[in-house]
């Protein structure tokens, strides 16, 4: 039996084991001599191998050598019907998936007003612990016609085959009238000039207005991205309502149940902190309990990652969870989709972490164009006020931004790493922010390349577990 796995999505960075010329095949034996492989130059997701096929395949590696050559696939062919699935595993850049250009994805900072005080948010000039939006810190009317306006002109003009607009604050959910005229606004333009249009919402969770239901309907959002901060105790320490600092936990898995309830399934994003990575598995165990999807990103400051044994200590939390989540995830919900991991993916190379300057950008809350919401404080201009097409031009077209450009300029630690179209070196604002250069693997070199393995094997695991059940 021959099963391929791949999804579309994202990669990697580190400097581990030094790869010059084409990167290896990754070949690792089950105890019952099946395997998986995976291709790191040319990533086209994670293939399970039956104990013949994996036999081929190690012999005709010993043969030929790794990374596997034109011969290599030529000895392992068995049958006629088994020859895509090999092209797939050992030549895909030689069979490539033509798809029409994909969507602009658009981070829409729609208010900068917010229910909570979480101490560590990032977000400059936030209005923080308000039950209804201050004067002025929505998107005004005016300006959301013309941010839709805008967004749609570089759609056009750029060939972009649609927009997918993810609403995002601050709480987006103070912002109900903004997010309305938003997706009415845009429905109505992009249907005329038959583009696609979607939407989606991140949310703290903790508000849950009849109202909101009613726009999920109506324009039939994509997605719902819910923060949690780890498991209960640590997530309320951080998250919390008025000046009693009351914990939002329980109110925000209520309103999951009640969003699951009515057809809707939240996406949970937890980012992994030196405080809460020791409980990661109590919020893993409550994600898997309540069929949720998630997504476990390393903080991104200056400091943590550089914390003194640090990354060793989550891979080594991290090990054990990713061992058990193979058999308590069925293959109907992969584990790249329901236990990410920093936005990676097995089924796509890419030379970046992001869409940044090329498919993505973030709008501030008056119209600022930005490269993504980590920069909204070093904006191109405003689409809500001028002409939107130069801005994006000018975006795209800055030097500053050669890393999103022309990725394969670098000469740092990642052009020699195994994992380099894995995890792409990180998050690049992240990098910059840390080292001032966009030139070095990821803060977070080492705990990627230490635990990119473990998360792929996980994958396989399932794989086979499911090919298992099969049989």
């Amino acid at each position: 039996m021959l099963i391929h796995i791949a999804d579309e999505a994202t990669e990697r960075g580190v400097p581990h084991s030094p790869v010059t010329g084409k990167r290896p095949l990754v070949f690792e034996r089950f105890s019952d001599n099946s395997a998986y492989a995976f291709n790191t130059e040319h990533p086209s997701g994670v293939f399970y191998l039956q104990p013949g096929a994996a036999d081929r395949l190690a012999a005709a590696l010993r043969k030929y050598g790794n990374p596997p050559s034109r011969s290599v696939l030529a000895e392992v062919v068995g049958s006629s019907d088994e020859a895509g699935f090999w092209a797939r595993l050992l030549e895909p850049e030689d069979h490539p998936v033509v798809r029409p250009r994909g969507p602009l994805n658009v981070w829409f900072h729609i208010s900068n007003s917010c229910n909570l005080a979480c101490s560590y948010c990032y977000i400059p000039g936030l209005r923080k612990a308000v039950s209804a939006p201050i004067p002025g810190s929505t998107t005004e009317p005016d300006d959301v016609s013309e941010v839709i306006k805008s967004l749609h002109s570089i759609c056009v003009a750029r060939g972009f085959g649609g927009l997918h607009l993810r609403f995002a604050g601050g709480e987006p959910l103070l912002a109900l009238d903004a997010i309305e005229q938003a997706c009415r606004i845009s429905a109505r333009l992009f249907a005329e000039s038959g583009l696609s249009i979607t939407f989606a919402v991140l949310t703290n969770g903790t508000l849950l207005p009849a109202r909101f239901f009613s726009l999920l309907r109506r324009y039939r959002f994509t997605g719902i991205s819910i923060s949690l901060d780890g498991a209960e105790p640590l997530h309320n320490e951080y998250r919390f309502e008025g000046r009693q600092r009351s914990g939002t936990w329980k109110t925000i898995l209520a309103n999951i149940k009640t969003l699951k309830d009515n057809g809707h399934s939240p996406y949970i994003l937890t980012t992994l902190t030196a405080r809460n990575y020791a409980s990661i598995d109590e919020f893993v165990d409550t994600c898997v309990e309540h069929r949720l999807g998630f997504r476990l990103s390393p903080v991104r400051d200056r400091n943590t990652p550089r914390i003194p044994g640090l990354q060793d200590s989550i891979v080594e939390k991290l090990r054990p969870i990713y061992r058990r989540l193979p058999a308590l995830l069925p293959i109907t919900r992969p584990i790249q989709n329901y236990a990410n991991f920093a936005e990676w993916s097995p089924g796509v190379k890419k030379s970046t972490a992001c869409g940044t300057c090329r498919s993505s950008l973030a709008i501030g809350q008056h119209g600022g164009v930005a490269t993504c919401q980590m920069r909204l404080d070093r904006n191109y201009g405003s689409i809500a006020r001028e002409p939107a097409v130069p801005i994006f031009d000018g975006m795209i077209s800055d030097p500053a931004n050669w890393r999103f450009l022309a990725p394969n300029n670098m000469s740092g630690g990642c052009t020699q790493c195994k994992w380099r179209y894995s995890c792409s070196g990180g998050c690049p604002e992240h990098t910059m922010g840390v080292y001032r250069t966009y030139d070095r693997p990821s803060p977070w070199c080492k705990l990627y390349g230490d635990f990119l393995p473990i998360y792929y094997q996980a994958i396989a695991t399932q794989i086979k577990l499911a090919a298992d059940r099969l049989a």
